[in-house]
């Protein structure tokens, strides 16, 4: 008996959040409970690796320097009393892209139903539709309400 080149049966989706999930940027709400302006945080955060690199700092992940940058306006109390709790509310005020979260349900129903007959047709929320549209042939399960 041969064996399968693809012997998993799980599969991940992954997307970005920012401007894909959401129309924004998810820290947006902890900026506006604060008033700080989000152009000279992220100005100040790509400047960041320069400035590290500067000081002599060899690996430098800009990918989460910004992480890092929030810590500091804590430190200096700009996002004073931040802590989970407030992090819990200001994320409950995060809107979705039109479609979301509701497509995750769908994408499951129809990955239980018949995996191998789904299609993703990608859209951009600019576009006025979900970032991407979930697209199930005629002769998928039936009992599938989409």
């Amino acid at each position: 008996m041969s064996t399968s080149l693809f012997v998993q049966n799980t599969i991940a989706v992954i997307w970005d959040f920012d401007k894909t999930l959401i129309p924004g940027y998810m820290q947006t709400p902890l900026f506006d409970h604060y008033g700080v302006d989000e152009g000279t945080f992220w100005k100040e955060v790509n400047g960041l690796e320069k400035e590290y690199r500067a000081r002599g700092a060899e690996f430098v992940s800009n990918e989460n320097l910004y992480l890092n940058h929030i810590l500091t306006y804590v430190k200096e109390g700009i996002f004073k009393d931040l802590n989970n709790a407030l992090l819990r509310e200001l994320g409950s005020k995060i809107q979705f892209c039109e479609g979301l979260p509701g497509f995750f349900d769908d994408l499951k129903k129809g990955v239980a139903g018949e995996p191998g007959l789904l299609r993703f047709a990608p859209t951009k929320p600019a576009q006025g539709g979900p970032p991407t549209q979930l697209v199930i042939p005629q002769n998928s399960n039936p009992d599938l309400k989409m």
